[in-house]
């Protein structure tokens, strides 16, 4: 997950790309494993990271 994470980084790059650079076939997989471990989806993280509102990212 902690590839997952960097690869979210680039915008350029769909949800889809980043869980089949991460090994997962199965995008809606790798979406809900990645919601289970930090408690929202991947393309909530995003913008999270982009706005680093400290508060939101007290969860993640």
């Amino acid at each position: 997950m902690a590839h997952a994470r960097e690869l979210l980084l680039n915008r350029y790059m769909s949800v889809g790309e980043v869980a089949a650079r991460c090994g997962y076939e199965d995008a809606n997989y790798f979406t809900r494993l990645f919601h289970k471990i930090h408690h929202c989806p991947p393309g909530e993280y995003r913008i999270i990271v982009e706005s680093r509102d400290p508060e939101r990212m007290i969860r993640l």
